[in-house]
């Protein structure tokens, strides 16, 4: 990608896939205390939540960016023809 704020998010992705993949073993049988396991699963919940919004600002991001270059391409097309028609 072109995009520094769009690469940052994909690296960040990368990295909270990580983080996450980690907090499967929490889950299983290595943690023996059940109120562990119910705190190490809000803190996954919390976690993913983060992601998803990040993952949805960044959509957002895009789809702006991409919004405001449609504008100033149909506004310069306008331009263009109202030269032609002089």
């Amino acid at each position: 990608m072109e995009d520094k704020p769009l690469n940052f998010v994909t690296i960040f992705n990368e990295y909270m896939l990580l983080l996450l993949s980690y907090f499967v073993f929490l889950f299983s049988g290595y943690v023996p205390d059940a109120e562990i396991r119910y705190f190490f699963g809000w803190v996954y919940i919390g976690l993913l939540v983060f992601l998803i919004v990040v993952n949805l600002v960044a959509i957002g991001y895009k789809n702006y960016r991409w919004f405001m270059r449609y504008r100033e391409l149909k506004e310069l097309k306008k331009n263009v023809e109202s030269q032609r028609a002089v």
